[in-house]
């Protein structure tokens, strides 16, 4: 059987025939063995144990954890349709958004001090609720940059007026480093100020 060719504007379009195929593109990410320089095609199989080797730490917040699943689980899907390993990575960028704000909520982070429109409790900004976090000693200062990168991106895939692609190794790379950083929010108890205030 021949593999199947990429579709000239690079977008597997779906049948009833072709759904639970791997995209081509997929197909041509080979692993190479940087010692002997040997190629292996990929499987779906190889995919789902590298990403599915990825978990949060037991110690965060377990509706985090449910986020983690959901979004992690997205990108499983990458193998039959390309475009999901990016979008699968918007909602990764919202679940560590979310755990920063369990990690504040729980270190006793203060809500803004004007409610919503209908006298609902509001949270400070993602970037807000960072620099709390730092002050409280949950965060080391020397991670902020890398917080507001993940913000930076979260807006931009958020906002995308283009199409977004990313690899599978991009996709895994990001899981891998919100792994580190969101089990990290959760490793220790903060140093509370109570001065630490919005």
């Amino acid at each position: 059987m021949s593999e199947p060719q990429v579709p000239d504007d690079g977008v597997k379009h779906l049948t009833t025939g072709n759904w639970l195929d791997p995209d081509p593109i997929c197909l041509k990410f080979v692993e190479v063995n940087l010692a002997s320089a040997e190629r292996r095609p990929p499987t779906g199989e190889g995919w789902a144990e590298r990403l599915l080797a990825i978990d949060l730490a037991p110690t965060v917040a377990s509706e985090v954890r449910d986020m983690w699943e959901a979004a992690r689980g997205m990108l499983l899907y990458g193998w039959f349709y390309y475009a999901i390993y990016a979008i699968g990575e918007h909602p990764l960028r919202r679940v560590a958004d979310a755990a920063v704000l369990h990690r504040y909520q729980q270190a006793g982070g203060p809500p803004n001090k004007k409610p919503g429109p209908e006298g609902e409790q509001r949270w400070p900004d993602l970037m807000k609720r960072v620099d709390w976090l730092i002050d409280a000693g949950v965060i080391p200062a020397e991670k902020r940059d890398r917080w507001d990168l993940v913000r930076g991106l979260r807006n931009e895939t958020t906002h995308a007026s283009i199409r977004h692609l990313t690899t599978p190794h991009e996709a895994l790379r990001v899981l891998e480093l919100l792994a580190v950083e969101i089990g990290a929010l959760f490793a220790s108890e903060p140093r509370l100020d109570t001065n630490a205030a919005l």
